[in-house]
């Protein structure tokens, strides 16, 4: 079985080019892993290519620019040539889904403002709870 999913950051504006009657797009993710070394965290970034086709492939060059965010399911591929009479090989992966998550930035302030309406509706439900008697309601 050939699946692959990650989550990463584009680290390039994506390039589309119709091929017969398709559109593939092509655009560059950095994914990072933490780890931890003698007890100090690290990273590693890989970078992988990622194309995708069709709608997906519209959808992805419409919407997404470097930085963004995104979640690709996929299979990877191995593309084999040669050159100057050395061989190469490269893999990448092939997206049946990309999911637009949207920059570092916007999810952390899209989670600041999830947890800040959470505390303002605990806020609320504790003066509720304070409230002993029927009669202490305004209104």
């Amino acid at each position: 079985m050939n699946k692959y999913i990650a989550i990463g950051n584009l680290t390039q504006d994506p390039t589309c080019k119709d091929v017969g009657q398709s559109k593939v797009c092509t655009f560059g993710i950095a994914i990072n892993e933490y780890f931890y070394k003698n007890q100090e965290k690290q990273k590693t970034t890989l970078f992988l290519d990622v194309e995708t086709w069709s709608k997906q492939a519209e959808n992805c060059v419409k919407f997404l620019e470097k930085g963004k965010k995104v979640a690709i399911e996929g299979k990877l591929k191995m593309n084999s040539w040669e050159k100057n009479g050395q061989k190469f090989n490269k893999v990448f992966c092939v997206a049946d889904k990309v999911h637009f998550l949207g920059s570092e930035e916007q999810t952390s302030n899209q989670t600041k403002k999830v947890d800040t309406e959470i505390r303002e509706q605990e806020k609320v439900e504790n003066e509720v709870d304070d409230i002993e008697d029927i009669d202490d309601i305004p209104f």
